[in-house]
This record gives C-alpha cells, sequence and structure tokens, in this order.
C-alpha cells in the first residue's frame, strides 16, 4: 500500500509469529475506518488485508485481545493475532479455506454428543475433549507425576496407570481436592487442544473443527474456539433419556443438574443455543441449517437453532 496503509494502522517491524507481516492499530481501531478496509480489501485484485475473525466476530465488530494494544477486527477468516495480516499474493475468495473451530457443550443428558455425531456424519472434523483427557492422565505424562504428587502412590494402579475410581473417590465431594485435581489436568487438556486446533489449521482439508466439551466453560476453554455451541433440553426429556439410556434415576440426574451451571448462565455466554426438545431427526435439521449457514457464508455470531 503506497505510504503505508491508511490512517490508524501502521506495519509493524519484523514478522508475525506465523512470519508474515502484520499490522495493529495504534489507537482502537474506529468502525469508519474498519469499512474503509473492508471495502479496499473486496475491490482489490491483489489482496491486501486478509481481516481476522476472532470468535464472537461476526460482520463488523472490534474487540480488544488479550494482547494489550492489539486488536481483533474484520469479517469471517482466518484467526490471526494482531489485527490483520498482510499478503503479496493473488487471493482466490472462493477457494480460500479457513478452519471454523466450534466448542460443543451443554448440561448432563442435553444430546451435546448426538449433536456431535450429526456435526460429524456433515462432515466435521471431530474431537472429544473427554478422549483427550484420559490421554492426560496416562503414565509418562507430566500430569501422571502431578496427580500422583498431589494424591498419593494410592492413585496408581496395578498396571501403573492412575486408577482413575481410586482418585474420584478421594475428590468426589470435596470441593477444594476436585479443584486441585482440575487445576492440574485443565491446563493439560487445553494444551492439546491447542496443538490440534494449530495442527488443523495449518492443514489443507480441514473447514470446521468440533470439539466436544462438557466443562468448557467451567475450564475456561472459550478463547479456544470461533463459535461456542449450547445444546439444551426440556428437564423432563433429560430425566427420561438418562433413565432410559443408562438406567439413572431420576433423583440422581437432578442432583447432578443442580451441581452444574443452568442453561439460562450457558446461554449468556453462547454464540448458538441449539435446542433439542423433539426427536434426533428433529435435532439433524436444526444442525444441519446451523452447518449449512456457516459452510456457505461463514460464522454468523449469536443465534438461536
Amino acid at each position: 500500500v503506497p505510504n503505508g496503509p491508511p490512517g490508524g494502522v501502521q506495519l509493524l517491524s519484523g514478522k508475525a509469529h506465523d512470519g508474515r507481516v502484520g499490522v495493529r492499530p495504534r489507537e482502537p481501531a474506529e468502525p469508519r475506518l474498519l469499512e474503509e478496509l473492508l471495502h479496499a480489501w473486496q475491490r482489490s485484485e491483489l489482496c491486501i488485508f486478509i481481516v481476522v475473525c476472532h470468535r464472537r466476530s461476526a460482520g463488523l465488530r472490534t474487540r480488544e485481545s488479550e494482547t494489550p494494544g492489539r486488536y481483533y477486527f474484520g469479517t469471517p477468516g482466518r484467526s490471526i493475532i494482531g489485527g490483520c495480516e498482510v499478503s503479496e499474493t493473488p487471493f482466490n475468495r472462493e477457494n480460500h479455506v479457513t478452519v471454523l473451530t466450534i466448542g460443543l457443550t451443554g448440561g448432563i443428558g442435553s444430546g451435546k454428543s448426538e449433536a456431535y455425531g450429526i456435526l460429524r456424519e456433515l462432515g466435521a472434523l471431530v474431537v472429544d475433549a473427554d478422549i483427550v483427557g484420559h490421554e492426560t492422565y496416562l503414565r509418562g505424562q507430566p500430569a501422571w507425576g502431578e496427580i500422583v504428587e498431589s494424591f498419593g502412590k494410592k492413585v496408581i494402579g496395578p498396571d501403573g496407570e492412575i486408577d482413575r475410581r481410586e482418585l474420584g473417590g478421594i475428590v468426589f465431594g470435596d470441593p477444594d481436592k476436585l479443584k486441585q485435581l482440575t487445576d492440574i489436568v485443565w491446563p493439560r487438556i487445553r494444551e492439546r487442544l491447542e496443538a490440534r486446533i494449530a495442527e488443523e489449521r495449518n492443514g489443507d482439508d480441514t473447514t470446521v473443527l468440533v470439539v466436544e466439551a462438557a466443562v468448557l466453560f467451567e475450564a475456561g476453554w472459550e478463547s479456544l474456539f470461533d463459535e461456542i455451541w449450547v445444546v439444551t433440553a426440556p428437564e423432563e426429556d433429560v430425566l427420561e433419556r438418562l433413565e432410559r439410556q443408562r438406567n439413572q434415576k431420576p433423583e440422581l440426574t437432578r442432583a447432578r443438574m443442580r451441581a452444574q451451571m443452568t442453561n439460562e448462565e450457558r446461554e449468556q455466554r453462547a454464540d448458538v443455543m441449539v435446542r433439542n426438545d423433539e426427536d434426533r431427526a428433529a435435532l439433524a435439521v436444526r444442525v444441519k441449517q446451523l452447518w449449512t449457514d456457516r459452510t456457505q457464508q461463514g460464522p454468523q455470531g449469536r443465534h438461536n437453532g
């Protein structure tokens, strides 16, 4: 761009973390400036600005990033720290592939695993955070030693692995010990999820990556994702479903529901609410519509499905 980018934006010296030159606002970006940048980008045959998408960024929005002095701004696109990205190569908007990351969560018995399965059938790459969590407990992993140091050798089973039943008996009903465990395990799970997301962003094949995580909010993993989807179901449906599927008594289900966040609390932190108040076919229709919206048009921000 002759004489550098327009007012309020300057080139950073050196290279960004991914080896490409980054730009950032000198001051909080103004909507008028962002509109000018967007229009210039849309008109240009040579890509000058690849505009950044961060979770909750849809349309023309701005928000301060976790990095002081830097801002995310623009329309849905690849999430890059540092404002926007400058490229010297032609950019084909139709063929350009970015990865949309979706964090999928919901309360016990809400049907989030069914939604997860539907998204997999539609073509999403899916990751189960529970499985990732199990991997963090394995012998040889950093968390293994931290757990043994914190809870004693009695949690080691005959095979040398963490006896999760024994460990569960220690932390169940003791909030302090449970927090001690999650402070060990949750950061390790996050590291693995971050690595997986980075791997897929650097690849050529994945367009939608879905991570199912029951404790997504409790663990503070929202910032990993472009969108957070919350699956909800009426209480009577949850009670019936878990009694039928797991032979779990309604009293136990209610107790577990009371120990979790409410749907109202989840809604306050969600981008997409997926109602599961009918059968699986109806859920599939709703999930497919949300999928179509995103794969054809990009992330939409808050939406109720």
